[in-house]
């Protein structure tokens, strides 16, 4: 890829996001009651996909902590 398709690629996506969030109809925002219960059911399924997630106890990280 040469610099100047990549160029070409940067300019285009954000027009393309604008054409399709510009394409959705019109929703009303949620109440904040309702975005908060989907923000805590988000989280929740997020925990039950990481609980299914083993990892050996010798597993190291990817970076180290120094003092």
């Amino acid at each position: 890829m040469t610099r100047r398709e990549l160029a070409a690629l940067l300019v285009a996506v954000p027009t393309v996001a604008q054409t399709a969030a510009s394409s959705e109809p019109a929703t009303p925002p949620a109440a904040p009651g309702d975005q908060l219960a989907s923000a805590m059911d988000d989280l929740r399924q997020a925990a039950a996909q990481l609980d299914k997630v083993k990892l050996d106890v010798t597993t190291e990280p990817a970076f180290h902590f120094k003092a």
